[in-house]
């Protein structure tokens, strides 16, 4: 069984050969697995990453063909698949141990040759960490940055090298510029766990890569209710598909434990199909099959299985939501500190709003002054398309806070970017930046504003 399963791969591979971006995802697909389902089976049959595996039936095909002597080499590498013949020539060199160029020379007594017909030439051998730190092999990391390209195109400049010199992909600015896509909550995660403190297999590792997958949830989730909560204000406006959930859905929302996100999930799907207009409206693909079938997966994950597999297993589910996450390269999360109003003697009035921008790679968040005619949502954190257009937005608050400005009673806070953890017994409960701490922010000046919005935001829900 185990020998078909791994022919059945192969021929849906060899189906898509000519396709240069079939995924790891489209391959799940095909068998109806879950991406940390497939790379934990395929860990377990052939010691190989679901890309490598890919990979390797593209070269055993193209060891055929130029056997064969079809075509040049380069011809033949596009013929599999591969972009780019340098890099073809490379994967060929590493797996068979000479170019491609020299198989004509060796001719039929090397012994490196693939018998026909005999699916991938594969010895069991424990794989070394597929690390997503840049320091690793970098493969992870590469996947998630190509997954940024189409919501940011110019990004496509760091993929630029001279592959006739020698040169190759730096993982680590890969790396640097895929956090500066991704909001303050998400991007000091990952910047965490690209970290070299993490770079080898390590309980805490896993426990960082499961801390970073879960606020990477309850971040979606919040967008979700967002959304879910504008279309809600709207006059007479209703959400069939959430008659009767009202009471479980807040109490989900409070406790956010990690079957409370999957029910959240799960109910907001059907709920943001019927939304006629959305912000964002990359969420209806967001939550697809392929999304909660890794978060099933996840969540019924093995306690049996060693701390290696589960980190591998756990960096998959978490490369595949972030890069299904990509579309946030293409808007900004902003806190308006304050907004001022400009008016002269002869002149209409306009708004000159004090922007502080929450995609930074550090605490360093930058300010920026606009003057506009027309005014946005002050002493919030908004997801916006563009800074100049105040009339579109979507406010995060109070399930995302910035404490700027927001000095407390006793002492001050350190500048952070706050995402609701829980609510126990009314309060409001917030993580950080800060390794393993929750933070009480009621001390803060404009935590009753947060606790009023909290409380509105679930009287809607109630009533559904």
């Amino acid at each position: 069984m185990d020998e078909r399963f791994v022919l059945k791969l192969r021929d849906h591979i060899l189906e898509n050969l000519t396709v240069e971006d079939y995924s790891v995802e489209d391959l799940a697909q095909e068998v109806a697995f879950s991406r940390s389902h497939l790379y934990r089976k395929l860990q377990g049959l052939t010691g190989l990453s679901i890309s490598q595996f890919i990979r390797n039936v593209r070269l055993e095909k193209a060891y055929e063909l130029l056997k064969a002597e079809v075509a040049t080499v380069s011809e033949i590498a596009y013929q599999v698949g591969f972009g780019s013949s340098t890099y073809f020539s490379k994967c060929f060199h590493e797996v068979y141990g000479f170019p491609p160029g020299e198989l004509k020379k060796r001719g039929t007594e090397t012994q490196t040759e693939v018998p026909p017909n005999s699916g991938l030439k594969i010895e069991r051998k424990q794989n070394p960490i597929e690390a997503l730190h840049p320091g690793g092999n970098g493969e992870l990391i590469e996947e998630l940055f190509r997954a940024l390209l189409p919501f940011k195109p110019s990004l496509e400049k760091f993929l630029l090298i001279d592959e006739e010199e020698g040169e190759s992909l730096d993982h680590r600015l890969l790396a640097y510029q895929a956090i500066k896509c991704f909001p303050w909550p998400l991007g000091v995660e990952l910047r965490r766990l690209f970290s070299a403190s993490f770079r080898e297999v390590s309980e805490e590792r896993y426990q960082q890569s499961l801390k970073t997958l879960r606020k990477t949830l309850r971040f979606c989730s919040f967008l979700m209710l967002a959304e879910i909560l504008e279309h809600l204000n709207a006059e007479g406006a209703e959400l069939q598909s959430l008659k009767g959930q009202g009471q479980k859905l807040v109490e989900a929302m409070e406790r956010m434990e990690d079957d409370d996100l999957r029910f959240i999930l799960q109910s907001f799907k059907p709920a943001l199909e019927e939304c006629s207009r959305l912000f964002i409206p990359e969420l209806k693909s967001f939550l697809d099959s392929v999304l909660l079938l890794e978060v099933e997966d996840w969540l019924s994950k093995s306690s049996g299985e060693s701390l290696e597999l589960r980190c591998q297993t756990l960096d998959q589910s978490l490369n595949l939501i972030l890069k299904k996450l990509g579309f946030l390269a293409r808007y900004r999360l902003v806190n308006i500190s304050e907004i001022r109003v400009l008016k002269d003697k002869f002149e209409s009035a306009s708004f000159e709003h004090q922007y502080h921008f929450l995609n930074a790679v550090d605490a360093d968040f930058k300010v920026h002054s606009e003057r506009l005619e027309n005014f946005a949502d002050s002493r919030s954190v908004l997801l916006m398309h563009s800074i100049k257009d105040t009339g579109s937005f979507l406010n995060l608050s109070p399930f995302l806070v910035d404490t700027f400005e927001s000095d407390q009673k006793s002492g001050s806070t350190k500048r952070d970017v706050f995402l609701l953890y829980k609510v126990e017994k009314g309060q409001l409960y917030y993580e950080g930046s800060d390794l393993n701490r929750i933070e009480d922010l009621s001390n803060s000046n404009h935590y009753p504003i947060w606790l009023r919005a909290f409380q509105r935001s679930m009287q809607y829900l109630r009533k559904l």
